[in-house]
């Protein structure tokens, strides 16, 4: 058995489940490996869309269901909080900020 964090985003769930759920994966700390998952996060890798990965999330999900990988205990979300003054802050996933366009404003 392994315990760890695995922090789903809602803007690119291949990020989070690719190295923690990819037979390959040197981040895979529990050791999971089925070809099926690995075949359906490689077509999660190349969508472009959210909408187009809905499907294959579902898919993922009933993988999931039958061999139980992880279990979930709990939820936490990312909050990143700055002044009316600051402009020009990119935010992405996994709460990390583009700061190369910021600039101070106002009073």
């Amino acid at each position: 058995m392994t315990q760890w964090g695995i922090a789903m985003y809602d803007d690119d769930p291949w990020a989070s489940l690719y190295p923690n759920s990819y037979g390959g994966s040197t981040g895979n700390g529990a050791g999971y490996d089925n070809p099926a998952i690995d075949g359906l996060l490689d077509r999660l890798g190349a969508i472009p869309t959210q909408d187009e990965a809905r499907p294959i999330l579902s898919e993922i999900q009933t993988v999931f269901t039958d061999d139980v990988p992880m279990l979930i205990t709990g939820a936490y979300t990312y909050s990143t909080f700055w002044s009316d003054k600051v402009h020009g802050v990119v935010p992405t996933s996994r709460s990390v900020l583009l700061l190369d366009q910021a600039f101070l404003a106002g009073s």
